[in-house]
């Protein structure tokens, strides 16, 4: 139950009118009460008139009779006059005015039916019990029942918000208080909800009675519900909506903000110049509509920079009425990553139509949308005559169907096309085109529009063409070089061991004794043909590795075993050097599918490379184990290399030690021996060295090394 403001105006007419009834009715009681006052009178008058009789005639001694007489005409004669003007004409008087009453009180009823009956609002009389005692039409037909159907129940049988006991104590209260006016629900019969506003008074007659109106207000509540329900709707949406705004007046003074605008501003902001509060330099926009005549229902909008810490916004402006008074509504909306986007659309616009590139942009089924300057350009064709047409107009007949029939297989699955074509151009010539297409889908998901690039490749493709050619007379220049000395190493082999064989001979004193001078001239040709035959071999070794004549021949190998024994083949000369050798090497095997002799020269080539060019110091070889790799390393102490040389230092006939100082000469075949060798394994090779601080060559095999 809602209570309400006390009763209104027409509860207290009602009252007024009930109170002119009792008054009436106390009127209507008073003949009785002065017939009770006159016979009191009368027996007082009586016993006085008694009083003097027995005090002046009873001296006289008259007869009994007379005295009976003499006492009844003495009182009528003293009672007459006083009857008559203390009762008879009162009582006639009260008699006429109590007639009077009646009438009244009936005309009273008569019309209070009529007001009742007519009335627009439910009305009920109940007893102090919550008794229905009489109800109006109007309560009869918001409710559903028939006028004796109510006056059978009581109140708690049609209340439906309030328990019988709650009901019984609302009724105590009205009771003290006189009156109420309060908000509650009454059950129809027909099971509806009514919502009713009661406005009840009191009066204490007939033992206690209280008289209600009853308005429905369920429409009412309905609007009240919904209108509650839009304003929740509005403040949410004030919350929610992703702008800020605010309300002014005529001179930009902010008379209120929404909390979105309210939580960019760090100070109470109500009551300022909008402008002193948003923009950076608290300066009034220049084309700001509150420099105009503000009109209510008319809008304007503007886009400014510099505002909330240099960012840009559109701000629409509307008049209206707030508070009785003309104002602006403002709506900040943040443009400033749609100014961003602007600006990159009109670079990418400049280099769409400023690139070198031609690009068009055609719908689904291919007819051209744009092209751009480019395109005239290259093509030789106008816009106006390639708008609406297909790419088709440059096909040159010499790619076949399947091609175009790829191609579009391709961009119509929302794949990417990449190719080259070979288009006409307006004038009958030919160019190569590297083309991409690419879809544009929608959000969907669906293609609706393709964008292709064109680059005009015909120069390089002519370079391209040119260059192949070149190449593969690289090819057969080179596949003839490898022949030959693959020939030249075989046919030389021959003549040098057999030179060998023969001065070895001589040397050894086999073909009988010579002068030593002569002697120390063969030696030296000896070891001239020893270097020969080395020559020869590192020749046919590279030849035989870079062009596959066989496969490699692998075997299970304990690379650290491999290792020593190699470094064995050069403990005499690094005596002769005077350098020392060290080892690096872990205590477990390490073995490794490998080609065991072409690992060997690996480590030979680097430990030589390593005494060619170490004159002191010591040449170590480690071998590391890692996680998926065997790394082994030859350091040395020697002249290092230039760095200018690094990148090349793994290249044929390379010598990095060349121009430095004296020192054993090759052909520079030891590395790039060694390389190729490390690659066929699958592996890596480099090296890592500064002029004058040594060099450290080093090379990585995989464990998982298997046949190729």
């Amino acid at each position: 139950m809602k209570r309400l403001m006390p009763a209104g105006r027409q509860g207290c007419r009602f009252k007024g009118n009930l109170m002119k009834r009792a008054n009436i009715h106390k009127e209507g009681q008073r003949p009785l009460k002065l017939f009770i006052e006159l016979l009191l009178a009368i027996l007082i008058v009586e016993m006085l008139v008694m009083l003097l009789l027995h005090l002046f005639i009873e001296p006289l001694h008259l007869s009994a009779i007379a005295e009976g007489l003499l006492d009844s005409f003495s009182l009528v004669i003293f009672l007459f006059p006083i009857l008559y003007f203390l009762f008879y004409r009162p009582l006639s008087l009260e008699i006429a005015r109590y007639k009077q009453s009646m009438e009244r009180v009936q005309e009273l009823k008569t019309g209070y039916n009529v007001i009742i009956r007519a009335a627009m609002d439910g009305f009920w009389i109940i007893d102090t019990q919550g008794r229905l005692l009489d109800v109006n039409d109007a309560y009869c037909r918001l409710t559903g029942y028939s006028r004796q159907e109510l006056l059978a129940m009581s109140i708690a049988d049609v209340e439906a918000l309030e328990k019988p006991e709650d009901t019984q104590r609302h009724i105590q209260q009205i009771m003290k208080t006189g009156s109420d006016r309060f908000e509650t629900r009454h059950r129809a019969k027909d099971g509806r909800i009514v919502d009713m506003e009661v406005s009840v008074n009191y009066l204490d007659t007939d033992n206690g009675r209280i008289f209600a109106f009853l308005r429905d207000i369920t429409e009412r509540k309905k609007n009240l519900e919904q209108l509650l329900e839009s304003n929740a709707i509005n403040q949410s949406l004030i919350q929610t909506i992703p702008f800020g705004m605010d309300i002014v007046n005529e001179e930009g003074n902010i008379l209120y903000l929404s909390p979105r605008l309210e939580a960019a501003l760090d100070e109470e902001a109500i009551g300022k110049k909008c402008w002193q509060l948003y923009r950076d330099d608290k300066q009034q926009c220049r084309d700001c509509p509150l420099r105009k005549e503000i009109v209510p229902g008319e809008t304007a909008s503007i886009e400014t920079d510099g505002v909330f810490g240099g960012r840009s916004f559109q701000i629409n402006h509307s008049g209206m009425i707030y508070q009785g008074k003309k104002a602006v509504l403002e709506i900040f909306q943040d443009i400033s990553e749609r100014k961003k986007t602007e600006v990159s659309l009109e670079k990418l616009a400049v280099a769409v139509r400023q690139t070198a590139d031609i690009i068009v942009i055609t719908d689904r089924n291919g007819n051209i949308e744009y092209v751009n300057p480019a395109f005239e350009t290259q093509t030789g064709y106008k816009i106006e005559e390639v708008l609406g047409k297909t790419p088709r107009i440059l096909k040159s007949g010499i790619q076949d169907k399947s091609f175009y029939e790829r191609l579009w297989k391709t961009i119509l699955s929302g794949e990417v096309f990449r190719g080259v074509l070979i288009n006409k151009k307006k004038d009958g010539r030919l160019y190569y085109s590297e083309k991409t297409i690419t879809p544009i889908k929608d959000k969907d998901g669906n293609i609706y529009s393709f964008i292709s690039t064109d680059k005009d490749i015909t120069e390089r493709k002519k370079a391209e063409e040119e260059l192949l050619r070149l190449n593969k007379e690289l090819l057969e220049l080179d596949r003839m070089k490898s022949e030959f000395i693959n020939m030249a190493s075989h046919e030389l082999r021959t003549p040098i061991a057999i030179m060998r064989e023969g001065i070895s001979q001589v040397v050894e004193g086999l073909r009988g004794e010579m002068p030593a001078q002569q002697k120390r001239f063969l030696s030296i040709s000896l070891s001239n043909i020893d270097r020969l035959i080395k020559i020869v071999d590192s020749i046919f070794d590279i030849s035989e590795i870079e062009y596959s004549r066989g496969e490699l021949d692998r075997e299970l190998t304990d690379i650290t075993a491999l290792a020593r024994e190699t470094i064995a083949n050069f403990s005499q000369q690094a005596k002769d050097k005077g350098l020392e050798i060290k080892q690096g090497f872990p205590g477990k095997k390490i073995e490794l599918d490998i080609d065991k002799a072409r690992i060997k020269q690996v480590f030979a080539n680097l430990i030589s490379n390593a005494f060619d060019f170490t004159d002191q110091g010591s040449i170590e070889i480690s071998i590391q184990e890692k996680d998926a790799i065997i790394e082994c390393s030859v350091s040395d102490t020697g002249r290092g290399i230039p760095e200018a040389l690094l990148p090349g230092i793994f290249g044929k006939f390379q010598q990095s030690g060349k121009s430095y100082g004296p020192g054993a000469k090759g052909v520079g075949l030891g590395l790039a021996i060694a390389k190729a060798i490390v690659e066929r394994h699958k592996g890596r090779i480099w090296v890592e060295s500064k002029l004058g601080q040594g060099a450290t060559f080093s090379f990585s095999l995989p464990k998982e090394n298997t046949k190729s």
